[in-house]
């Protein structure tokens, strides 16, 4: 079994445990007619490449009132749901567009920079005492305030980043969490009033492998290398990392199969080869090892790679 795969189950399985034991509701097609206050469900993104993963997003929405403890609950399951899969290093940054709006309307542009440094410090006391004129403004962050308290009781006010000047566009009030520059996870109040957020597994389990080297073990390392096309900026790039793991001493081959991947993987199982490079793009690649389960494959970017 490919060891992405079970990987990607061992994910799913950790964050929908955590969903479950919130009473969240697992919809599908069978009960898609039921009346459920919280639901999750498992779908599929189209890839970079134009193929449809499975189970590669957990979508969570919430059909009640929008109030400052369903939006609470939606941020401490997303960070209870990071840290079971045993990553610590990480900020949820919250957002939120009705407060840039109010800043805006309320002519306090000229002070944005001071209401971000002040939201950055959680000094929520002292945004309502300078800014106590403006009771709109005010009820706003008294808002936050709640959430932030609630975040502070469970102990996951480390985790929490605030600011009001990045908020996406279709939210009034977002969240997201980054992770080795991918964003592992996003969602928030719709402009509509849904509450919703999207785990994507694809890009956790790329957080989770980190930065991709095959510098471990490298005596009697074998590697592959592979192109999808034959173009001379694919070429030269591909050649230029394969001379650095030669002068490492690990033993590159360069492939003749052209345009197809599976025959690269057939190919590298049958001649002892422990890893795949197989460049999509000047930007893009495929990466497989073959030393586990059979070898897993990940989709990645030549960025990702250590040399």
């Amino acid at each position: 079994m490919n060891r992405n795969y079970i990987l990607k189950n061992d994910i799913i399985n950790k964050i929908t445990n955590i969903l479950d034991s919130y009473g969240y509701n697992f919809w599908n097609n069978e009960n898609k007619n039921d009346i459920f206050k919280k639901v999750y469900s498992i779908e599929s993104e189209k890839s970079f490449f134009g193929d449809f993963n499975p189970n590669n997003i957990i979508k969570v929405k919430i059909f009640d009132e929008n109030s400052f403890l369903s939006i609470s609950e939606m941020i401490i399951l997303s960070i209870k749901a990071i840290l079971k899969l045993n990553i610590n290093n990480f900020y949820i940054h919250i957002s939120s567009k009705e407060i840039l709006d109010c800043i805006v309307k309320s002519d306090l542009m000229c002070e944005l920079s001071l209401i971000e440094n002040l939201l950055r410090n959680k000094d929520f006391l002292l945004i309502k005492n300078k800014f106590k004129r403006n009771k709109d403004f005010v009820s706003m962050i008294e808002n936050i305030e709640k959430i932030y308290n609630i975040i502070l009781l469970n102990g996951f006010d480390k985790y929490v980043y605030f600011d009001c000047s990045s908020a996406s566009i279709g939210y009034k009030f977002n969240f997201n969490i980054d992770i080795e520059r991918c964003r592992v996870l996003s969602g928030g109040i719709t402009n509509n009033g849904l509450l919703e957020f999207d785990f994507y597994i694809t890009l956790i389990l790329k957080a989770l492998q980190g930065k991709i080297s095959f510098e471990e073990n490298k005596e009697n390392k074998k590697m592959l290398i592979g192109y999808s096309n034959f173009n001379n900026e694919i070429i030269k790039r591909a050649y230029e990392i394969a001379d650095k793991y030669r002068q490492r001493g690990i033993i590159v081959e360069n492939s003749f199969i052209m345009d197809s991947f599976e025959k690269n993987f057939e190919y590298a199982k049958n001649n002892n080869i422990s890893n795949i490079l197989y460049f999509i793009d000047d930007e893009n690649i495929i990466i497989s090892n073959l030393d586990e389960f059979n070898g897993y494959t990940i989709d990645a970017k030549i960025s990702d790679i250590i040399l």
